[in-house]
C-alpha cells in the first residue's frame, strides 16, 4: 500500500508528458531529434523509482514513507521528471539510493558507486561515501578514493567544454575574473550558496528555471561587493551550519544525523567555490534535498501529531510550489521567459534574452522596451545600457544611443569585461560614423553626442 500511495503522488507529473521543450531539451531536438512523450515518460517513471527507493533505503518506516512524499512533489526535484536534461540528477540520485539499500551487502553497495561512474558524470557522488562514517557499513568509506577520482576524470571533459565553450549554444567563460580561480574570499559564497539550498529545501517561495540567486555576480563592481559582503545571507548560512553542525555531533548514528551528511556532502560540488555552470539550480539540490528531508521528517516525528500536522501543510504548500514552476516548461524557451521574469525581475540573464530575442527578430522597439524594463530592477546592469543603446541606435536615435553607451561604459561588467569593452568599442565606431566624426577623438568623460569642444 505504501508503494502505491508514493506512486498516485507522483501522477501530478503525468500532464508534463505533453509539455513542450526548454533550454537544453530544446537544443537537443534541434540537433538530435527524439521521441519527446517517450523521453518524458522515462524521466517521470525515474523520478518514481527514485521516490520508491527512499522508502526502501530509509527503512521501509513511516518516516521514510513521508520523506519520499515530500521528495516528490518538492519544487527543487522538478528538473528531473519534467526536464529531460536533468536525467543524470536523478540517475546519480538512484544510484545513491542503491547503494544505500543494499549496504548491509558491501559488494552491492561498492557496485551501485561503480555504476555511477560508468553511467553519467557523478560529481555529485564525489564525497557520498563518507555519509557512510557513522554507521556500521563504515567500510563503504573505502570507495571514496576511487568515486572521487573517477568522477574527477569524468567530469573534467565537461567542465572543460563549459570552459572552453562550444563555439555555437554556449560561449567560453570569462578568464578576466574570479570565476574558476582558487581565493580565500570565495568561502563567502560558499557560505551564502549553502543558505540558498537550506532555505529552498525547506521553504521553496521562488521557483523557475533561471534562479536570480548570485545571477549579478560579476556584472559589476557593487553587484559583485554585495555577493562578497557579509549581508543576511552571510549569516543566515553561518547560523545553518553551526546548527547543523551542533544537530550532526548529536545525532552521529541516527538518520537525523545521515541527512545531514548526505546533505552537505551532495551539495558541495555546487557551492561556487568553483563556477562552471549556473550559480544556483533546482537539478543540484536533487539528492541534497533527499537528505535534508529526511533529516526533517526525523525531527517532526518526534514531535508526534504537531510534527505531522506540519508534514501536512509543507506537503500541500510544496504541490502548490510545483503546480505554479510547471508554467515555466509548458511551452518553450519564450513562453519560460514569460513566467520567469515574474519569478525573477531582478535576473538579468532573463532580460538578455528578451531584447536579443526581439533584436534577432528586427523588432527594436520591443527590444528597447525589454532593455528600459529590466533597467527598472536593475538600475545598474552594463548590458542592459548596452541592449538600449543597440535598440536604439537601430530606431536612428544617435544622441540617445550615445547617452545610454556611456552609462554602459559607467557599470562596467567585472566577468567577461574585455569582450564587453570590444561591443562598445564596436558600436562606439558605428555612432562615430553617423555623427561624421569617424577621425575625432572625443575628451574623455564627455558624452559623445556633445561631440568635441
Amino acid at each position: 500500500m505504501d508503494y502505491l500511495l508514493i506512486f498516485l503522488v507522483n501522477i501530478i507529473y503525468l500532464p508534463t508528458i505533453f509539455f513542450g521543450l526548454v533550454g537544453d531539451d530544446a537544443s537537443t531536438m534541434a540537433l538530435d531529434p527524439f521521441p519527446i512523450k517517450r523521453t518524458k515518460a522515462f524521466n517521470i517513471i525515474l523520478h518514481i523509482v527514485v521516490a520508491e527507493y527512499i522508502y526502501i533505503a530509509f527503512g521501509c518506516s513511516p518516516v521514510s514513507l513521508m520523506t519520499a512524499i515530500l521528495f516528490s512533489v518538492h519544487p527543487f526535484a522538478v528538473q528531473v521528471p519534467v526536464w529531460i536534461a536533468g536525467r543524470q540528477y536523478g540517475i546519480n540520485a538512484l544510484l545513491f539510493l542503491m547503494v544505500l539499500a543494499y549496504a548491509p551487502f558491501h559488494f552491492l553497495g561498492g557496485l551501485g558507486y561503480f555504476l555511477s561512474y560508468v553511467t553519467a558524470p557523478c560529481a555529485t557522488l564525489a564525497f557520498t561515501p563518507l555519509v557512510f562514517i557513522g554507521t556500521k557499513f563504515w567500510p563503504l568509506l573505502f570507495c571514496l578514493p576511487f568515486i572521487a577520482l573517477l568522477s574527477y576524470k569524468r567530469a573534467m571533459p565537461g567542465v572543460q567544454s563549459k570552459i572552453k565553450g562550444d563555439g555555437w549554444l554556449s560561449a567560453p567563460l570569462p578568464t578576466d575574473f574570479d570565476l574558476l580561480t582558487i581565493k580565500l574570499k570565495k568561502l563567502i559564497l560558499v557560505v551564502k550558496t549553502f543558505w540558498y539550498y537550506s532555505f529552498g529545501s525547506l521553504f521553496p517561495i521562488k521557483n523557475g528555471f533561471y534562479n536570480s540567486y548570485l545571477a549579478t555576480f560579476g556584472s559589476s563592481t557593487k553587484a559583485t561587493a554585495y555577493w562578497y559582503s557579509f549581508n543576511r545571507h552571510f549569516w543566515g548560512g553561518l547560523f545553518v551550519m553551526t546548527a547543523m553542525f551542533i544537530f550532526w555531533v548529536a545525532n552521529f548514528h541516527n538518520q537525523i544525523g545521515f541527512g545531514i551528511l548526505l546533505f552537505v556532502l551532495s551539495l558541495i560540488p555546487f557551492l561556487n567555490f568553483i563556477t562552471v555552470q549556473q550559480y544556483t539550480a533546482p537539478r543540484y539540490a536533487y539528492l541534497p534535498l533527499i537528505g535534508f528531508l529526511i533529516m526533517l521528517v526525523n525531527i517532526l516525528a518526534k514531535f508526534q501529531v504537531s510534527g505531522l500536522l506540519i508534514m501536512a501543510g509543507l506537503f500541500v504548500f510544496y504541490v502548490v510550489k510545483l503546480l505554479q514552476v510547471f508554467n515555466h516548461y509548458r511551452t518553450n524557451n519564450i513562453g519560460m521567459y514569460e513566467y520567469e521574469i515574474r519569478v525573477f525581475p531582478d535576473n538579468p540573464r532573463i532580460w538578455y534574452f528578451r531584447y536579443e530575442h526581439w533584436l534577432n527578430k528586427k523588432n527594436d522597439i520591443m527590444a528597447w522596451s525589454e532593455c528600459a524594463h529590466g533597467l527598472l530592477f536593475l538600475p545598474e546592469d552594463c548590458q542592459l545600457w548596452f541592449g538600449l543603446a543597440c535598440a536604439t541606435f537601430n530606431l536612428g536615435n544617435i544622441k540617445g544611443a550615445s547617452l545610454f553607451l556611456n552609462n554602459a561604459e559607467k557599470f562596467m561588467l567585472q566577468a567577461d569585461r574585455k569582450n564587453m569593452e570590444v561591443y562598445i568599442e564596436d558600436l562606439k565606431s558605428q555612432i562615430y560614423n553617423k555623427m561624421g566624426l569617424t577621425n575625432t577623438v572625443v575628451p574623455p568623460k564627455r558624452p559623445f553626442y556633445k561631440g568635441v569642444a
